[in-house]
């Protein structure tokens, strides 16, 4: 009888303890979920006083925020379309007075050189990749290096888009199909589809197989 009993405290036990881890487990999912919540809504409060306050670095200053690669990144991406604001918030977080420990990445530094590549602001631009390669010892990535290339292409700068593609080594990004393809996006964007009939065929001779993106290119070009 005593072993009957103690089987029936253990089973009702474990039917309250049910309903409570799970209760603990939901109040858990929830904090973690209103974190989250609260991070994303600081950032697009960021993001708000960058594209919209004149006085945004002042504005900044007040927020006492802690200053992270991850959050720079994130309110750039958010503030694509506001180049001049975006410039002006990264150097503002990269400010050493206001933000000591803050040190940018190379993911931000691609983020606003692409940033000022889509506006066609390429003076600034350059200014920013020698700011990374040479202050902070950064190379751009060949994604980022690709970008830069389409971005010219867009803005109808093929000599550039060439230049850049020639000279990629500097950055030390080897030519490989991803920067094939952007330069072959650049060239048909300008209508020069005997120049990309050419590319097509040093890309073969050196040894590159073209993939979906290059016949889709071509196709579309045609």
């Amino acid at each position: 009888m005593l072993q009957t009993f103690a089987k029936l405290i253990r089973t009702a036990t474990l039917s309250k303890s049910k309903p409570l881890l799970h209760h603990y487990k939901t109040l858990t999912t929830a904090t973690t979920t209103t974190s989250k919540d609260e991070y994303f809504a600081a950032i697009q409060h960021v993001a708000n006083i960058v594209r919209r306050d004149f006085y945004l670095e002042r504005t900044l200053n007040k927020l006492r925020i802690t200053i992270t690669p991850e959050l720079v990144f994130r309110v750039l991406r958010a503030c694509s379309s506001s180049p001049i604001e975006s410039l002006r918030f990264f150097n503002w977080a990269q400010s050493h007075h206001h933000h000591p420990t803050y040190t940018p990445t190379s993911v931000e530094f691609e983020e606003i050189v692409t940033i000022l590549a889509n506006s066609n602001n390429y003076q600034t631009m350059w200014s920013i990749i020698h700011q990374m390669t040479h202050h902070h010892h950064l190379s751009l990535s060949p994604s980022a290096v690709s970008s830069l290339i389409e971005s010219y292409g867009r803005h109808r700068h093929i000599d550039q888009s060439v230049q850049l593609f020639n000279k990629c080594k500097i950055f030390n990004c080897p030519q490989n199909l991803q920067l094939y393809n952007s330069l072959l996006f650049a060239l048909c964007e300008s209508k020069l589809f005997h120049a990309a009939y050419s590319l097509i065929r040093r890309m073969l001779r050196k040894g590159i197989n073209p993939d979906k993106r290059t016949y889709g290119l071509l196709v579309n070009a045609c």
